[in-house]
């Protein structure tokens, strides 16, 4: 750069990379910054490699505190929502979404089953079959959920992942019936991670499936229940990376969730 001939586009190429990249970071910067109100956690969510201080750096205080009401409502959802998100978050960068796009995915995945707070603890925690009245009951949430963050200023991309997690390809779901991709992508995404994270979780009603097991199931229902290219996309990913199905697993359990306040 010093001994550098001014006249030369390489100079004047390399001085405008190095600006370019600082407008960036310092763009990155203010954006953590007016999510969090906070400069020392901004500044450690930009440069953090760990995907939980990810996830909880880059969310807004109003939605810390909605998982905060989660879990005490109910422990296993706090930590399915903080495993469904990573599911979520990496098969969304398989896919190729946009940084914005992943933030907003973080943001309404992590709250995806808040509408379970409304539910009675006799029918969500209930250890054997739903009858079809408590299945109904159960099945309000994704309504519930989207009434309560639609009020609270959380961006359409966000609310529609958490009103349409459940529906089906096929048209076969709920609240809404849509199939297809008049089911927004973000919430399709969400639903192989979904459904993969409940197989493959212990329930006061059944054991926990193996990942070879869930992986079987999802390709099963592969164009019916859940978008192909999302679950081409997920088993791509699995055999490229095991730890991307690993390490939630571990680190994130009924027993230990994740601080977020």
């Amino acid at each position: 750069m010093v001994t550098g001939e001014i006249w030369r586009a390489s100079w004047w190429l390399y001085h405008f990379l190095l600006l370019a990249s600082m407008i960036v970071m310092v763009a990155g910067l203010i954006r953590q910054y007016a999510s969090n109100r906070s400069l020392a956690d901004a500044i450690r969510a930009l440069y953090t490699s760990d995907p939980i201080e990810r996830i909880t750096g880059s969310i807004s205080p109003s939605v810390k505190a909605l998982m905060a009401a989660t879990e005490q409502k109910d422990p296993y959802t706090a930590g399915h929502n903080f495993r469904v998100t990573m599911y979520a978050l990496k098969l969304a960068e398989e896919l190729q979404l946009r940084p914005d796009e992943l933030r907003a995915l973080a943001q309404g995945t992590i709250v995806h089953d808040v509408g379970k707070i409304n539910i009675p603890d006799a029918i969500l925690n209930k250890p054997g079959r739903l009858t079809p009245e408590e299945r109904s009951v159960i099945e309000l949430h994704p309504v519930s959920g989207y009434e309560m963050c639609r009020t609270l200023g959380f961006m359409q991309e966000e609310l529609g992942i958490i009103r349409w997690h459940h529906e089906k390809w096929d048209g076969s779901g709920y609240p809404d019936r849509l199939r297809g991709e008049q089911i927004p992508l973000m919430a399709r995404i969400v639903a192989v991670a979904d459904v993969y994270d409940a197989l493959t979780s212990n329930r006061a009603y059944r054991q926990a499936m193996s990942h070879r097991e869930a992986m079987r199931f999802l390709k099963d229902w592969r164009g019916t229940h859940f978008d192909p290219g999302c679950v081409d996309a997920w088993v791509r990913l699995c055999e490229r990376d095991a730890s991307v199905y690993q390490y939630p697993s571990q680190v994130v359990t009924e027993e230990k969730t994740v601080p977020v306040l």
